[in-house]
């Protein structure tokens, strides 16, 4: 990924979210929060009891929720 994007690898630093208009559509999780919420699912998805299915969505939304957007 090197030279492909600016970052890469590294967990944003800034506050994102999604607007539709003025108003706010999705706040993503404060930046200070990205390392420790994703070191929790990683834990979850290691450690966790549910089956594979399950664990692979719960994975895949919190993946859309907790990174989000980096900052451009």
């Amino acid at each position: 990924m090197q030279g492909l994007v600016e970052g890469a690898g590294r967990y944003r630093s800034k506050s994102v979210g999604i607007f539709n208009g003025s108003a706010v559509a999705h706040m993503a999780p404060p930046a200070r929060n990205v390392d420790h919420l994703m070191k929790d699912l990683f834990s979850y998805l290691k450690n966790g009891k549910d089956t594979l299915i399950i664990k692979s969505c719960v994975f895949h939304c919190e993946m859309k929720f907790i990174p989000h957007l980096r900052e451009r």
